[in-house]
């Protein structure tokens, strides 16, 4: 994941330039690997709330990434918009129906969608008998994951 993309999209189609932010180590080797976010299977700071579970996986000022599991039955989130990041969605498991604008798009495993700023939107699971299991991107962070870690 590219947060900004800064043109990554152009470069991975061949439209790009071939150094594209590759840039050689400072002589000191750069930042340690300490200074990376990496989170395992299983790992990250899980808050279990009502029929849902979160967990965030990952923070940094310009990028956080949640895995949430709903439970049959969630209602899902009511129609929004944010004016300060982009939320984007990559459903892994069961079904959804995302709501965009005046659009309804109902989507299954491995769908992926960004809604940009001031996009309205939202989501409600389908009334199957699976969970949804979806990540959840915000670029930048926002105090997103703050938030759900105040519950």
């Amino acid at each position: 994941m590219h947060a900004p993309s800064m043109g990554f999209g152009d470069h991975i189609r061949g439209r790009g330039q071939d150094a594209f932010d590759q840039v050689d180590p400072p002589p000191d080797g750069g930042r340690p690997l300490a200074d990376a976010v990496a989170s395992l299977s299983g790992e990250g700071e899980g808050f279990e709330r009502e029929n849902r579970v979160l967990v965030i996986k990952g923070q940094l000022p310009q990028l956080s990434l949640l895995d949430l599991t709903f439970q049959p039955g969630w209602k899902g989130v009511e129609q929004h918009a944010h004016d300060d990041h982009v939320d984007a969605f990559f459903i892994l498991e069961g079904e959804v129906e995302l709501i965009a604008g005046d659009e309804l798009l109902r989507a299954g495993p491995g769908t992926f969608v960004a809604e940009p700023l001031g996009v309205r939107h939202g989501f409600r699971a389908n009334s199957g008998a699976e969970p949804l299991r979806l990540l959840n991107l915000h670029a930048p962070d926002a105090g997103f994951a703050d938030a759900v870690r105040r519950g």
